[in-house]
């Protein structure tokens, strides 16, 4: 169970430092959450970290996909230059995702079940 603080923090993000983007299934009081995608600013200012989690239903099926894209171009909007995350290196269609968007991808120096994850986007 989340504190006050913690949902506080998850549900409003601080539009200065974070986006979060919510994707929902059904309309109006049947709507349901069923992905969402976060960034938050790193402290250099020019970096960014991300966060992706679609729910079980509905993997496979190009969610996680539409997320990152989006994400990526807010980031971009943003004059961000850097994207980066953690994967488990168990997930292997979220690494196949990174991949196709041209994220390098290695593994983290403190972890050996964990991938590293960053693209540069000041191109």
């Amino acid at each position: 169970e989340l504190s006050p603080e913690m949902l506080e923090h998850f549900t409003h993000p601080d539009p200065a430092r974070e986006v979060a983007l919510v994707a929902l299934s059904g309309a109006g009081a049947t709507a349901r959450q069923i992905g969402v995608a976060r960034c938050a600013l790193m402290p250099n200012g020019l970096a960014s970290e991300f966060a992706i989690v679609v729910a079980d239903a509905f993997q496979g099926q190009g969610l996680g996909s539409a997320l990152m894209r989006a994400l990526l171009g807010t980031a971009r909007a943003h004059g961000i230059e850097r994207i980066e995350g953690l994967v488990l290196a168990s997930n292997h269609r979220m690494l196949e995702l990174m991949q196709s968007l041209g994220f390098d991808i290695a593994s983290a120096p403190d972890d050996p079940t964990l991938r590293r994850v960053v693209k540069d986007l000041a191109d």
